[in-house]
């Protein structure tokens, strides 16, 4: 949501994604009613590299982002860049009704007034969900988005530093709205219902629910991949890539059956250990998703839940949906056809919940 500085924004950009894990890349045209892809690549960081927003080794992200542009030949400088972060400020705000062009410094006194921030020390960034009547009169709900100034100063400085030319940052939740609402404009996802669209990444997972395909709002649970990865290393000494195919491999039910079995007790130390620890883990991953859940249909008695869809490398654990569709007792599927969307980059189908957020972040509406 925060616009960075430069010319007017073409529809033709280069869209970077940054994650804790791996950084996205996609290249394509955004125009009316036509959403193109024309290149795709996935390049995998160590960890600590870039975690949270927070960039530890320029260097090395600058190195991964330019040797990918080189080894799959994108031509587009223009950039729209997406990461999360747990630093950013994301609120629902009422502020009373005024014209478009004054918004922000209404939003600017609000956000001084009623948060514990120095607005000049952030950048915001909002967007008008609806007018609502109150007993004080017409109030204006907008989503706000307060990005550290820091943060997006040096993410600007790492895109300058790798030759492009950065035009907008954004959040990964905001981008994946609107590769969801798109879709939903080809009836593949019935837009009158409510979707928990959950990003289940290395380092968080990030849940956005959408009802009647209009943001709700967007919760960080700081558990992920990289849990999973941690358990595998120290318990069976496995290094990462090791971890990362095990993990990948391995079905989640499988891991369930052994577990409720009677004969894990009577397994070794070392897969009991492992089999618990996992179990541990998933158990409280969907424990964190159903405190969110919870939180949202016990605001009104009509709020429900239909479907959730699953994105981000997590998605792509064998049998994940089966697990949280019997955990949460709800349909659950992988948001992976793009509906609306033409691909002609090559790509696995298999890899296309990685880029939601890097395709998302095309559209500029």
């Amino acid at each position: 949501m925060a616009k960075a500085k430069g010319k007017r924004i073409k529809s033709s950009l280069l869209s970077v994604n940054l994650g804790s894990h791996s950084v996205k890349l996609v290249e394509g045209v955004h125009s009316g009613e036509r959403l193109k892809i024309t290149n795709m690549a996935l390049v995998q960081i160590d960890n600590k590299v870039y975690e949270d927003g927070v960039i530890h080794d320029e260097l090395a992200l600058k190195h991964a982002i330019t040797s990918a542009m080189k080894t799959h030949k994108f031509r587009n400088k223009n950039v729209v860049l997406t990461f999360e972060s747990s630093e950013i400020i994301k609120r629902e705000m009422l502020i009373p009704k005024v014209d478009p062009q004054d918004q922000m410094e209404m939003i600017r006194y609000e956000v001084g007034e009623y948060l514990p921030i120095d607005t000049s020390t952030y950048v915001l960034q909002y967007k008008v969900l609806e007018d609502v009547e109150t007993e004080s009169g017409l109030k204006t709900k907008v989503l706000l988005g307060a990005m550290p100034k820091d943060m997006v100063e040096s993410h600007m400085k790492l895109l300058e530093s790798c030759g492009l030319n950065p035009k907008i940052l954004d959040m990964q939740t905001n981008a994946a709205e609107k590769l969801a609402q798109w879709i939903s404009k080809s009836n593949r996802y019935d837009a009158l219902k409510t979707f928990a669209y959950i990003d289940l990444g290395h380092k968080i997972i990030n849940i956005t629910l959408l009802e009647n395909n209009e943001f709700k709002f967007n919760r960080l649970v700081k558990l992920g991949g990289f849990d999973y990865d941690r358990i595998l290393m120290e318990t069976l000494s496995l290094d990462r890539e090791d971890a990362e195919t095990r993990k990948m491999n391995t079905s989640v039910m499988d891991i369930v059956q052994a577990y409720e079995s009677p004969e894990f007790q009577e397994m070794d130390v070392e897969k009991k250990e492992v089999i618990q620890e996992t179990i541990d883990f998933l158990e409280n991953s969907v424990e964190e998703i159903r405190k969110v859940f919870k939180y949202y249909t016990s605001r009104e008695s009509e709020n429900v839940i239909d479907k959730v869809l699953l994105y981000g490398g997590g998605a792509g654990l064998k049998d994940m949906t089966l697990f949280l569709k019997d955990r949460l007792e709800l349909p659950v599927e992988t948001f992976k056809f793009f509906d609306g969307v033409e691909i002609t980059a090559k790509c696995d189908g298999d890899e296309y919940p990685k880029f939601v957020s890097a395709i998302g972040a095309l559209i500029r509406i």
